[in-house]
């Protein structure tokens, strides 16, 4: 189950302004799920979590929500 909820938040490496073009497009996980993109101004939603902060100096952003996949 742990496993699942992990690989539900991992997708392929992409920067801000590539997300930011996404808006009703999706992710796919490492889990196989999908996630909608959505965007609003600034606010950049994945599933139903915000990216809280994106293009950090590493190779992850961070998201104010944990995302269950559906067969969890």
């Amino acid at each position: 189950m742990l496993q699942a909820i992990l690989n539900h938040h991992i997708i392929n490496m992409m920067d801000a302004e590539m997300v930011m073009g996404m808006a009703g497009q999706s992710f796919t996980t490492a889990g196989g799920q999908t996630l909608e993109v959505t965007v609003e101004g600034e606010t950049v939603m994945v599933g139903q979590a915000t990216a809280e902060r994106y293009d950090i100096h590493a190779s992850n952003g961070v998201i104010d929500a944990v995302l269950i996949p559906s067969e969890a």
